[in-house]
């Protein structure tokens, strides 16, 4: 009995550190699947996507949302009369289509990533439009306050899942960036339940092998 007893703090230990080794590997798995989900497709204009005369104005759409770093513009417009350029502040006050930092052109389905925090500033390719108002200012929050996701008053439409690919961002060299991406399939609705049950079933797992080590 005694022999027993001396032999059982050896084995506990063994299996608590496996344990807790496990437990480790959950929750980094945990933090980057959290860091994931936070990340956001935003349909400019919602329904009405990236148009002359939208039933909201962008500067009142873009106000009451909040914008993160590593979230994604959706512009949605007509390729064939329109685009979207990103530019600088005194080319978004002059709609100055001549010096773009990014251009969106194609099939009228296109995606920013907002790869920094600070503001962006972006136009219509159509000087007319642009002048006539067709022009967004968007503010990325900085990494420390970026703790709240963007659904302030949602418009219908206004979410979409990150594609696989074609999405532009803020070219330092300041050369124009063509993209045409098709338009993605389903709703950010689903990320958090896909993401919900992948912590489930790794939360399964992980207990599972600390009880059988």
């Amino acid at each position: 009995m005694p022999t027993a007893i001396l032999l059982l703090p050896s084995s506990f230990n063994n299996s608590m550190a496996s344990f807790h080794t496990y437990l480790y590997v959950f929750f980094t798995l945990f933090s980057t699947l959290l860091c994931v989900s936070k990340a956001f497709n935003l349909t400019v204009g919602g329904k009405d996507g990236w148009t002359l005369h939208p039933s909201e104005a962008y500067d009142h759409w873009s106000g009451r949302l909040r914008f993160n770093v590593n979230d994604n513009l959706h512009f949605k417009y007509n390729g064939g009369s329109d685009s979207v350029m990103e530019v600088n502040r005194g080319d978004y006050g002059s709609c100055n289509t001549n010096n773009p930092i990014t251009t969106l052109t194609g099939s009228g389905d296109s995606f920013f990533n907002l790869n920094r925090s600070g503001p962006f500033y972006f136009i219509s390719g159509n000087k007319s439009n642009c002048d006539q108002g067709q022009k967004l200012t968007v503010v990325v929050l900085s990494p420390r306050k970026n703790q709240t996701p963007p659904t302030i008053a949602l418009a219908p439409g206004s979410f979409s899942p990150v594609p696989a690919g074609g999405i532009a961002s803020s070219s330092p060299t300041g050369n124009p960036m063509d993209v045409n991406a098709p338009a993605p399939e389903g709703s950010l609705a689903t990320k958090p339940a896909i993401s919900a049950t992948l912590i489930g079933s790794l939360a399964m797992i992980v207990f599972g092998l600390g009880w059988v080590y």
